[in-house]
This record gives C-alpha cells, structure tokens and sequence, in this order.
C-alpha cells in the first residue's frame, strides 16, 4: 500500500482568528503515481458547488469552493461525508476537534471564544442525510478503485500561540512551516511502515525547506531531488520511504485541496464562536473574517471592551 498526504492552511494572512492546518491522508496500490491518482479520483470527486442529488463530492481548492452567499455547504459537501465514512464523524465542532485534531488538549487554547464549541452544531448547512448519501458514494468508489480516505487530521494555532511563536523566530512563514512539518512527522511516524508521498503547497518564497525537515524529522535524512521554480522534491535516504515535495498551487492535488477545505471549514467555525463572543459584548458589532482591512475595523472597535474583559491584546490581536 502507499500512502499520499496532502497538507494546506488556512488563516495565515489575517489578523485575527486561529492559524488552522490540515492534513488528509489517501491510500493506494503500491503503484499509484500522483497522475494517476489525480485521474482516478475525477471519477467520484469534481471542483464544482455541490448540487441536490449529484453524483460527485465537490473537492477542490477551498478558495473556490467556499462561497460566503452559500455558507458553507460546499465545504461540508465534501469534507464531511470523507470523514463519516472513515468513522470521524462528529455532531459538533468540540467532537469534530476531539476526533481529527493532532495532540488534542482543551486547556491547550486559551481564548474565551474557543469555548461553548459543543454548541456549535456540524453540520451547519448540509443535511445529514446528505452527507450519508455521499459518503456511500465515496464509499463505493473506494471498494471499486481501491482508493480511499484514511483519515483527517488537524492543528490549530491560537492567536497568542501564534503569536509567542513569531516572538521566537521573528518570522510567521517560518511559524507556518514548522507546524506543518510538525503535522506531517506525526503522521510520517504513523504511517511509517509503507512507502509515503506528501504534498505540500509551497509558502511564500520560500524555495529551501531542507534545514526545516532535518529540524522537524531529526532522525531522519533527506536528499533534495529536484529544485525547480514549480516544485522543490526531498527524499529521504533512511529506511522510511518517504518524498515530500512543496510545490506552487499545490492546492490543485487532490489530497491537498481536501486539506484545504479542511483548514477552512474549520477556521470558520472557530470564526463563529470569535464573532458570538464579541457580539455577546458589543451587540451592534458587524462580524468579521479576520482579513487585514476589516480586521482594523473590528480592532477599534473591540479594543476598549477587550480592556474591560482583561484580554490581553495579544490573546486576540495576531502581531503578523
């Protein structure tokens, strides 16, 4: 069996709300390439809005399938029927983070709003009828093509975590790529006994990522084996099987875009509980995405109340 893991964020521009990452991890014949992969999956999984009825799971990059006039049913049209049928199904989003989130730790994150999550309600758009339908399509597909889903898997990084870690290596691309190689050795650990593939969108400018794997996966040696302006490939030269590669639009690959929807689906339900908090506090607020422009806007306006409550700015401001 070989393993494909692909990993992509979501949240690292803004300047409030978490840092989410997120990991999707696929199986395959020993023999499966990425192409082929990529060709197999188009029978079952497609980039387009999830329609009653259909016969596909919408997977794709979530910036094009997350429309903010249609909620969220897109995401959870293809990120929710996976993971019921891999047995990581959850009512709620304090279940969906117990069942998919790396080293999971209540007292981990601190932030008022990071509480009452067992209210907020999964799925939030799609019926669960749907998601059952769906997740026995996929299940389908997966006895036929002898593909499928392992699991999900996800780190989330409060706004003061985020913060200290910048504090440390005065470099938030450098924050990103820690965690998430962090994620990935976890998981690389988990799956060591078959040969691995993981895929990872390429941050920011960054074309060297050789001192941070020999960081993260320290007994592990990699060897760079192709350096392009696309993609930079690592292989390790260890017993473990195992290629990484960091490439622009990596978001287009399969098991990455579902990453992608991943840390999406569930930075935004976390932005739920952000925009409840405040409102509970200041009524005529108008709720935010957390993007730079807006997020000045919000800023000003919660600045006084969040001194009334003794929440340090830093415990909701992140500094990059």
């Amino acid at each position: 069996m070989k393993i494909f893991i692909g990993v992509d964020e979501a949240g690292y521009g803004p300047n409030l709300g978490p840092l989410t990452i997120a990991a999707s991890v696929w199986w395959a014949s020993e023999r499966m390439s990425e192409s082929d992969l990529t060709q197999r999956l188009k029978a079952c999984f497609h980039c387009q809005p999830w329609k009653n009825g259909c016969n596909y799971l919408p997977l794709g990059d979530s910036k094009q399938l997350y429309q903010s006039t249609r909620g969220l049913i897109n995401l959870e049209a293809g990120l929710l029927p996976l993971m019921w049928h891999t047995d990581q199904s959850a009512s709620d989003l304090q279940k969906l983070i117990e069942v998919a989130f790396t080293n999971f730790d209540s007292k981990q994150i601190a932030p008022p709003w990071y509480n009452g999550w067992e209210i907020v309600p999964v799925p939030c758009n799609l019926p669960k009828d749907e998601i059952i339908r769906l997740g026995r399509l996929a299940a389908s597909f997966e006895e036929e093509e002898q593909i499928g889903l392992s699991e999900i898997s996800f780190s989330i990084v409060s706004e003061q975590e985020f913060n200290l870690a910048v504090s440390r290596s005065n470099s938030k691309g450098i924050v990103l790529s820690e965690r998430t190689l962090q994620l990935v050795a976890s998981l690389v650990e988990k799956y060591s006994e078959h040969e691995i593939e993981v895929y990872c969108d390429r941050q920011g400018g960054r074309t060297n990522y050789l001192p941070l794997l020999l960081e993260a996966m320290s007994d592990v040696w990699f060897t760079e084996v192709i350096s392009s302006p696309s993609r930079c490939t690592y292989k390790s030269s260890t017993d473990i099987n195992l290629t990484i590669h960091f490439s622009v639009g990596g978001d287009s690959f399969a098991p990455t875009a579902l990453a992608s929807m991943c840390a999406k689906y569930v930075r935004e339900r976390i932005m739920e509980c952000f925009n409840r908090f405040w409102n509970q506090h200041l009524p005529e607020i108008r709720p935010t995405a957390g993007y730079p422009v807006d997020a000045k806007r919000f800023r000003q306006e919660i600045e006084q109340k969040a001194v009334e409550l003794g929440l340090p700015l830093d415990s909701w401001w992140r500094s990059r």
